[in-house]
């Protein structure tokens, strides 16, 4: 593989090869209850935190790191230009939300597809670059599990470019620490696409959903996913000084509760690179992560991330009726209302209703309980499918609830 020349001084990829006990079956996986946490000094693959680490769980949209790694590395090849054009099949474009929704024959930069996987996590953009990359999706699919298993994510399997939900597209917060470190490794010149806190495409500005970029002290990255079947998935990466760590958490049951399980991971993870004398984290059958070369310095000319002070911490969130928590941000343009109650508990419980029913066709919207005082000081509690970048995209999910008898209704997200 090509490397700049701040990165000839890596290690051989063999050498960087996760040791694990067992491969991938190719059978479907049921993803269990809870979530995964992985954090690693990515200076000397001291893991500091594991929890479900080997579990396998659905990446969502951070399968759009490999997706990325592959044009990384075509750009590197040769193969395109940051200049070339990228033209939506009809496949491609009729790809579920997120998504740019160009079209058929719409067309889009490569460097303007790269910032819309890494900040917008546009599906039908991801399924364009695939297309662009590897001739057709299923031939790039199978690029993805090539270089999965070149680089040690044992237990990593993919069926598609974009992270939409398949039963037996699986990866594991420690194959995913692995991603991480591939990226900022072997194309560290691409890596500040992924610190973007917003991306402007035409007469649209499309924000970053990792809400902890600028926040939580020398985070510069890299990526988050979701889908209803496994929760909400978080990579970071956290420089401070010449230290650099990776972490992970999957299967979260909220963003609200995704963002306090990771700062809680971070800050013992940089609590226990200060201590003196570290005992060793024992790792799950018996797999040893090997170190990893020192990361490179930023490329010349890129700012980076500005360290500021965190946040307060977030609230905890009400559990809804299937142990699963839901926040109150809205994200996208509008959402589609799916009833309003007097108790929070009968709001949570349509959701789980609603989205165990909704089709993967049309996306994988957030669920979320917007809580407002009603005139006579009544709380009143909306449920509702939130995320959808277009009216229409909201109309089509509205109108197929509205065919099994489910009301529902379409409101702007500041509403």
């Amino acid at each position: 593989m090509p490397l700049n020349t701040t990165a000839v001084r890596f290690l051989p990829l063999s050498g960087l090869v996760l040791l694990l006990a067992l491969l991938w079956t190719g059978s479907a996986v049921a993803i269990p209850k809870g979530d995964a946490r992985f954090a690693v000094d990515a200076h000397t693959g001291e893991v500091l935190a594991a929890r479900n680490s080997l579990t396998r769980w659905h990446p969502a949209s951070l399968t759009k790191m490999m997706t990325l790694y592959l044009l990384f590395d075509a750009l590197e090849r040769g193969k395109t230009r940051m200049n070339a054009t990228i033209t939506l099949s009809r496949h491609a474009a009729r790809q579920p939300p997120s998504r740019l929704g160009l079209g058929r024959g719409g067309h889009i930069l490569v460097r303007d597809a790269i910032q819309a996987l890494a900040v917008k996590s546009a599906n039908d953009i991801a399924v364009a670059v695939a297309e662009h990359v590897g001739g057709s999706e299923a031939k790039f699919v199978r690029q993805m599990n090539r270089t999965a298993k070149r680089l040690g994510m044992r237990r990593t399997h993919y069926q598609n470019a974009s992270g939409l939900h398949h039963s037996r597209q699986v990866t594991t917060a420690r194959d995913m620490a692995i991603m991480a470190v591939a990226l900022m490794r072997d194309f560290p010149q691409y890596y500040h696409y992924f610190s973007q806190k917003r991306f402007r495409y035409g007469k649209r500005t499309y924000a970053n959903s990792n809400h902890m970029l600028g926040v939580y002290p020398g985070m510069d990255g890299v990526k988050t996913g979701y889908i209803y079947k496994a929760g909400f998935n978080l990579v970071t990466s956290v420089r401070r000084g010449e230290r650099r760590v990776i972490a992970v958490v999957m299967g979260a049951n909220s963003s609200a509760l995704r963002t306090r399980i990771m700062t809680g991971v971070l800050d013992s993870a940089w609590a226990r690179l200060k201590r003196p004398k570290r005992s060793r984290i024992a790792s799950p059958l018996s797999a040893r992560l090997q170190p990893l070369p020192p990361l490179p310095r930023p490329r010349p000319g890129h700012k980076g991330t500005a360290v500021l002070v965190a946040d307060a911490p977030v609230p905890p969130a009400a559990p809804a009726a299937d142990g699963r928590t839901f926040g109150s941000e809205e994200t996208g343009d509008y959402s589609v209302q799916i009833g309003a109650f007097l108790s929070q508990k009968d709001a949570e419980r349509q959701l789980v209703t609603v989205m165990s029913r909704l089709p993967h066709r049309l996306g994988e919207p957030d669920p979320i309980v917007a809580h407002k005082r009603a005139t006579k000081g009544r709380p009143v509690y909306r449920a509702r499918l939130s995320g959808f970048d277009s009216r229409a995209d909201a109309a089509r999910t509205c109108s197929w609830l509205q065919n099994r008898d489910t009301d529902c209704l379409i409101v702007a997200a500041s509403r």
